[in-house]
């Protein structure tokens, strides 16, 4: 599974992702507590997207382009921008 991650305070952000047979909406915060690892599941992306770039500015996570299939032959036009810090999080 290939996807897009992102290290923002605490925690590293992975979004979407794909293999040879589809691409993921799916993201999450991942954060180590000096034991193990912690997941916190993010809303869904709003489309599948694999090969997509992703950053953190401030308490927002910004993923662009990508390919929404595997077998996509260009990248997607679209950038998706999630609050981390608002209690009702939405893309």
């Amino acid at each position: 599974r290939f996807g897009g991650g992102q290290r923002t305070v605490g925690a590293v952000v992975i979004a979407g992702g794909g293999d040879a047979q589809e691409n993921f909406r799916t993201a999450a915060l991942l954060r180590w507590d000096g034991t193990g690892v912690s997941f916190t599941a993010l809303p869904d992306l709003p489309v599948p997207v694999a090969n997509g770039c992703g950053t953190v500015v401030g308490d927002i996570l910004y993923v662009a382009g990508g390919q929404d299939t595997p077998s996509a032959t260009s990248t997607l036009n679209r950038c998706f921008a999630l609050n981390l810090a608002a209690s009702d999080r939405a893309w």
